[in-house]
């Protein structure tokens, strides 16, 4: 992995990471864990997974605006309702 820092934050991050797979290893232990003493699930090779990541952070400690929606019946939902829409909720008895 590598990694960039720039006053005090990391700010870029470069890095792989490999992942093997032994599919009979794998098949062995399914086997095991079901009880079963056949080999009902058989396996050969091997499985090779890798992945690449790079992040980059900028802006760090700058001011951001967020701008939160005023909440009202068309961009939200009442709980309440939901609940009682699906018979969720018991009656009350009289």
């Amino acid at each position: 992995m590598q990694y960039a820092i720039s006053n005090g934050y990391i700010i870029q991050e470069i890095g792989t990471i490999d992942f093997k797979f032994n599919i009979a290893q794998i098949a062995q232990l399914m086997n095991t864990l079901s009880g079963n003493q056949t080999a009902s699930l058989d396996g050969v090779g091997t499985l090779n997974l890798q992945i690449n990541f790079s992040t980059t952070n900028s802006k760090i400690n700058d001011q951001i605006e967020i701008q939160i929606p005023k909440v009202n019946t068309t961009n939200s939902f009442n709980y309440l309702d939901l609940m009682n829409s699906n018979n969720l909720l018991v009656p009350e008895k009289s």
